[in-house]
């Protein structure tokens, strides 16, 4: 989902700030209730906003497992603790907690979150011994992975969820997330060692732009994508348009025109712009918002990243294909729009999936 968090990064010269543009960041000061779910006295598990979680939907047969070798461009560093977590269920984002990022089976980095919102995550960059680092950045001697950890508190990014692959344990507690944000945000020590060298020293200066624009990159990568177009039943009613019209316009039978019309496959460009012109309308006026949004937004959550990896793997689509058609397969079942319910209607969909020819 779009996630409206994408800006200008903070750039520091040694630990002192310089004029650049904006930090992503504008919300330090209200992480103490977005760190990540909790549990009440009672034992009920609770969000982010304290409101009450259901209990979790099984996902078997799809097992919780992650084939090393089918992730692209792991490094090898990494590859013994993505194997020992390899079976963790808890799949809720937990501020301090490290997170390996993938995309289409290939490896993208590992990410530090700092905060949760309702349809996204604020993240950290973490880079491994083996990559270029300076100040800004701070050092972490321990971690889960067992060697030091580059962070990167000052290139904080609002990124999708769906890029959030597996949880490797807790890298920083998340109580600390705060002071040290403020602390390079006044300039002030951060209670961690920089990493040697500086973003605005002349050798560094390619780098930095570079992992500015990786991040940046990532930050933008949306899914669902923001080409795909909803047609709007109720616009278009009121405008003296019917089912009957579209579909002679478009030319489908009204089997065909059905999830179109009712917005569960998204229209391409042609077919947008035949229908505006052949009804004559505007563009504008026949589109609406996704009526699966809500459901979009679950789908994106790390709980079904695997078993769709999986079924991409398996009918060797791409991850955004395999994500698209499990929208789509989902408005076949009965509707229920309770958390339990919806998610056992998306496992239902990507099952589903897995018997059909094409997304």
């Amino acid at each position: 989902m779009g996630h409206g968090r994408c800006g200008g990064f903070t750039r520091y010269a040694g630990r002192r700030q310089v004029a650049q543009p904006a930090p992503f960041s504008a919300h330090w000061r209200m992480r103490s209730e977005e760190s990540c779910s909790s549990t009440t006295a009672t034992g009920m598990p609770r969000d982010w906003r304290g409101a009450a979680l259901p209990t979790k939907v099984d996902l078997l047969p799809f097992e919780r497992g992650v084939n090393v070798s089918r992730l692209l461009d792991v490094p090898q560093v990494l590859q013994p603790a993505i194997s020992a977590n390899a079976a963790e269920r808890d799949l809720e984002p937990c501020a301090g907690d490290l997170w390996v990022l993938s995309w289409d089976g290939r490896y993208l980095g590992l990410a530090m979150i700092a905060a949760v919102k309702p349809d996204y995550v604020l993240a950290w960059p973490v880079t491994l011994p083996s990559d270029l680092a300076f100040a800004p950045a701070l050092v972490l001697e321990q971690s889960p992975i067992g060697s030091p950890l580059t962070l990167w508190p000052t290139r904080e990014i609002g990124m999708g969820m769906h890029l959030l692959h597996q949880p490797l344990g807790r890298l920083l507690d998340a109580k600390r997330i705060q002071p040290i944000a403020w602390a390079l945000e006044d300039g002030e020590n951060p209670g961690l060692p920089f990493a040697s060298g500086s973003a605005s020293d002349e050798a560094n200066r390619d780098a930095d732009e570079e992992f500015v624009n990786r991040w940046t990159d990532l930050c933008f990568h949306v899914w669902p994508s923001h080409s795909h177009r909803f047609l709007s039943e109720s616009k278009i009613k009121n405008l003296g348009g019917s089912a009957a019209k579209a579909a002679k316009v478009l030319g489908l039978t009204p089997p065909l025109l059905r999830p179109l019309w009712t917005g569960v496959t998204p229209a391409t460009e042609e077919q947008v712009q035949a229908l505006a012109t052949g009804l004559g309308f505007e563009v504008a006026d026949i589109l609406g918002e996704d009526p699966l949004a809500r459901v979009t937004r679950r789908i994106a959550h790390p709980q079904f990243k695997q078993p769709l990896v999986d079924l991409a793997d398996a009918r060797q689509w791409s991850e955004e294909m395999a994500r698209d058609s499990t929208r789509e397969n989902y408005a076949l079942a009965a509707r229920d729009d309770s958390r339990t319910v919806v998610d056992q209607r998306i496992v239902d969909a990507i099952k589903r999936c897995q018997g059909t020819s094409t997304p």
